[in-house]
């Protein structure tokens, strides 16, 4: 239902043919947001991919696909922090502000 009137964004920037990582964010009314990552080749295990318009918000960040993720993730600084071992992998993350 959000995705629908969400505005895109990317927080890495358009990607180019040679990136190790890609990432498009989408962006909706309440302040959450959803972001697709994924992992090419390259020798980074991590990316931080900054979310400005969070930055400075406590902010909930849950991996939503796959189900299984064993990797680590943290939403820090602004940024969504991901670990990504393995080449040729994806993730797809919910942010949402937390209401205090």
């Amino acid at each position: 239902k959000d995705i629908k009137t969400a505005v895109p964004f990317w927080p890495m920037g358009l990607s180019r043919f040679d990136d190790d990582y890609v990432s498009l964010g989408l962006r909706n009314a309440d302040g959450s947001a959803y972001i697709a990552l994924w992992r090419r080749e390259g020798d980074s295990d991590s990316v931080s991919l900054p979310v400005g318009f969070l930055e400075g918000e406590r902010v909930s960040a849950e991996c939503i696909y796959p189900s299984f993720n064993e990797n680590g993730f943290a939403f820090e600084n602004g940024a969504l922090k991901v670990d990504m071992p393995q080449s040729y992998t994806a993730r797809l993350f919910k942010l949402t502000p937390v209401k205090e």
